[in-house]
């Protein structure tokens, strides 16, 4: 009798982890699934932005829509932009004296985050389709876009070990940019 109960648990076990297995590959799946689309909308959008050199509220607005369309994840969406700038090298570490220019310049970048190019691209001022945040050929432009959302596999996993593994909610991190190539907007 001993034996018959232990075959009966083994198998009820079994079945326990082989259904624990699929749910978590299949949760697994979607997780994976929702990086690649996060993957094609960033690289689309910046790319777009890196040979136009300006962003539009539409554009913006499309690249929100597209993140979130067929996934319940939420994002934190970063992004910057950074303005190259030349700066005049003095001996003397000021413009006081011109005579101490040294006839060199110093490449430095400006940053410009998410909050300062809402204000341009937002300005109730300036008509809806003629809004546009402008960059410049050899500026710096980056989207950085990480997952709010705890995913369903990581809450199996936690669940199954009892909260060790899976702390960090960040499964999609991923930050994508590069130098603007055009200025479109002078034409």
């Amino acid at each position: 009798m001993p034996n018959a109960i232990s075959k009966i648990f083994a198998v009820i076990l079994a079945a326990l982890v082989m259904f624990y297995f699929v749910t978590y590959q299949q949760y697994k799946k979607q997780e994976d699934l929702a990086y690649i689309h996060t993957y094609q909308e960033v690289t689309k959008f910046v790319d777009s932005v890196r040979l136009k050199g300006y962003i539009t509220p539409k554009e913006w607005e499309e690249f929100e829509l597209g993140l979130h369309q067929g996934s319940n994840v939420l994002y934190d969406i970063e992004l910057v932009h950074e303005q190259k700038k030349y700066q005049p090298v003095y001996t003397n570490g000021t413009a006081i004296e011109p005579a101490s220019f040294t006839g060199k310049y110093e490449v430095q970048y400006d940053e410009y985050f998410k909050e300062q190019l809402f204000e341009v691209l937002y300005d109730e001022s300036v008509p809806y389709n003629q809004r546009m945040y402008k960059l410049q050929k050899d500026d710096y432009f980056t989207v950085t876009v990480q997952n709010k959302t705890k995913f369903q596999s990581t809450m199996l996993l936690s669940m199954l070990t009892g909260g060790k593994a899976g702390t960090n909610d960040t499964t999609i991190y991923f930050p994508y940019g590069g130098m603007i190539l055009n200025e479109d907007w002078n034409d």
